[in-house]
């Protein structure tokens, strides 16, 4: 079988100072780069040219980003669209991972080596998809050495379930595996013994890192709280970066006092570490909102939930975190807050 040696980039953006930085960044041996001023542009080379990956804008004019990314995963879904979007677009950056995008990259683009390294992984998944396919194709038509395109096919598709549920930049469990974790375990533990927590957490005042010391040492921020969750943590817990500065751990057979008291020595420990970065060290805190399971469960409740019900249920409770999170938030940062506590502190400030 021959591979294919160079990877197509198509890069969008009605800034032609944007296209044109992105072509000198991306240009190389083993990858080629075409521009398209604006959104009817790219349709119109994507139904032209053999595209691996898009770097897109989303706000432009005519045919926005995200049109193109409904374009894109309508017609050919192997292509991987990678986003660009200003500092102060979080909503449309979760509004593009939830289409489907796999990453995105954050304006003015000043950190090239993420930009080629973000690239590169995209084109990978491209080509371990695409090779996917070919194997199984052969497969379909000829039992010729079946043995060991199986073989290849199991290898192909580890490497695709890693990267389908792992998050590129802290290598933690990203937010698809964790939502896919938590309804499984709803689904199939219901009896009283089966409790757990999630840990909500966020970095407080993130966007002033970014903002003052640059994305490179946002990036070493986010990877050393991962690296502190993935130490502390016990085996049995679940720990995933949840999106930008949000991250997430689900802990089960814990009732709310162990959630909490697990919950303040994470807090603790980030608030005590100083991280290096390009201009010296630096220190953060961050809050955490918790909730736990089971609020009016009994021993004699252990029917099964309907995959329906898991579903609910496990994002109901990440809901419940994600509410005493921003209750942490409001009530002064560097805390942390279980759903329960909500109705005294809502009590309190009143």
């Amino acid at each position: 079988m021959t591979h294919q040696t160079q990877s197509t980039v198509l890069v969008v953006d009605d800034e032609p100072a944007i296209t044109q930085l992105l072509s000198i960044i991306l240009q190389g041996e083993n990858r080629r780069v075409i521009s398209a001023q604006d959104g009817f542009q790219a349709i119109d080379i994507l139904a032209h040219e053999n595209i691996d990956v898009v770097v897109t804008d989303i706000m432009m004019d005519g045919v926005s980003g995200f049109e193109i990314l409904e374009h894109i995963k309508e017609h050919d879904d192997n292509i991987q669209v990678i986003m660009m979007t200003g500092h102060e677009s979080n909503e449309l950056v979760k509004r593009a991972l939830r289409g489907n995008a796999y990453d995105y990259l954050n304006k003015p683009l000043t950190n090239h080596e993420e930009i080629v390294s973000t690239v590169e992984r995209a084109y990978n998944t491209v080509r371990l998809t695409r090779e996917n396919s070919k194997l199984l194709e052969r497969v379909q038509k000829s039992n010729l050495k079946l043995n060991s395109a199986n073989k290849r096919l199991l290898q192909l598709n580890k490497q695709l379930r890693k990267l389908a549920i792992t998050d590129s930049l802290t290598q933690l469990h990203n937010r698809r595996y964790i939502d896919d974790w938590i309804q499984n375990y709803a689904f199939s533990n219901t009896s009283l013994e089966a409790s757990y927590s999630v840990l909500l957490l966020d970095i407080d005042h993130f966007k002033n890192i970014n903002d003052s010391l640059g994305h490179d040492s946002g990036d070493k921020v986010l990877r050393h709280l991962a690296s502190v969750l993935k130490n502390i943590n016990r085996d049995s817990d679940l720990v995933g970066r949840y999106g930008g500065e949000e991250f997430i751990v689900v802990m089960p057979g814990t009732d709310e006092t162990e959630a909490l008291t697990a919950a303040e020595k994470i807090r603790s420990m980030v608030e005590a570490a100083s991280i290096n970065v390009s201009s010296g060290t630096v220190q953060i805190t961050v809050s955490i909102g918790v909730s736990t399971n089971l609020t009016g469960v009994t021993a004699s409740m252990k029917t099964m939930l309907t995959p329906a019900e898991a579903f609910f249920s496990g994002r109901a409770l990440v809901a419940q975190a994600d509410k005493a999170l921003y209750a942490a938030k409001d009530s002064g940062r560097n805390r942390c807050v279980h759903h329960n506590q909500l109705s005294d502190l809502t009590a309190h400030t009143g």
